[in-house]
């Protein structure tokens, strides 16, 4: 019964269509089963709206944590403020049943996905030190990275105590922490942290790279470039690129014609540089030889 209950919830297109779906669970007496329920919270958020999501967890008599997931990811993306006060109203409603319901990983990670606030991403953060996956989840210690990574200098200062606090990190953890540092700015922090990097995957020189493009030091990416044992398409068109930005048009020559395969995104690039120093006549050219690779870009 409960699966070809979901299948009509799944299939339903309008209001009407989705509050027939809801009275037959509830005529079923199958309002407190959970894999019916978080199904329903997600389509109710989606066809109706997000209050309504939250009145069915609330009138379930025991939801488990991945229906209270579910409700708090229905969240994410949401208008900010009223997101964030609703999702915090889940994860308390949570706590109070403290001794049926206890938050996991994923709890947090969608829970830091509703703000933008630093200091409620804190608080967030004490939660989960309390509750002891700041020891054991790298997933939700990578999201607190990247959620302290938005906050500028100050937020960077404390991703960087996470950081040096984990007892075990992923590439993730590494890579979010070089972008961090190159966003803002620090460099030399970056590299740093890039070159002590036990394995070091593509993504992570691919993104030194493009960190380094963007701070306009493109010999350093250059640099970096030549030193990977293994480059990509995307390895490529970030110095090329990088060197059409600062309108070094010869080197992003140079590196062009050694590019074994020649992609779109790259000879787009070249023929912007082209364009932008007034040499219409080799953008012209480049654009010819193209052929059937062009595109509307």
């Amino acid at each position: 019964m409960e699966r070809e209950i979901v299948r009509f919830l799944l299939k339903c297109k309008s209001i009407n269509q989705l509050k027939q779906t809801h009275l037959l669970i509830l005529i079923n007496g199958l309002k407190d089963n959970n894999f019916l329920l978080q199904n329903l919270i997600t389509v109710s958020s989606d066809l109706i709206s997000l209050d309504y999501a939250f009145n069915v967890l609330q009138s379930s008599n025991s939801p488990d944590v991945v229906v209270y997931n579910t409700m708090i990811k229905c969240f994410v993306g949401r208008k900010r403020n009223f997101s964030a006060h609703n999702a915090m109203s889940a994860y308390k409603e949570m706590r109070r049943r403290e001794f049926l319901v206890l938050p996991n990983s994923f709890t947090f990670t969608f829970l830091l996905r509703c703000f933008d606030v630093l200091d409620v991403g804190r608080m967030i953060h004490g939660e989960i030190l309390k509750m002891g996956f700041d020891v054991s989840s790298v997933f939700v210690r990578n999201t607190l990275l990247n959620f302290y990574g938005k906050h500028g200098p100050h937020g960077v200062d404390l991703a960087c105590k996470v950081f040096d606090d984990m007892p075990e990190r992923d590439a993730v953890s590494w890579n979010t922490m070089i972008g961090m540092y190159m966003d803002c700015g620090q460099v030399e922090s970056a590299i740093r942290l890039f070159e002590s990097m036990p394995e070091k995957t593509v993504v992570t020189w691919n993104s030194v790279i493009t960190g380094l493009a963007k701070n306009g030091k493109m010999e350093s990416a250059r640099l970096v470039f030549d030193r990977m044992p293994e480059k990509n398409e995307v390895s490529w068109n970030c110095v090329i690129s990088g060197y059409v930005k600062v309108g070094d048009l010869a080197k992003a020559e140079t590196i062009f014609q050694e590019m074994p395969v020649k992609s779109v995104v790259t000879c787009t690039a070249i023929i912007s540089g082209y364009a932008s120093i007034g040499d219409i006549e080799s953008a012209r050219k480049l654009f010819d030889q193209m052929g059937s690779k062009r595109n509307l870009t």
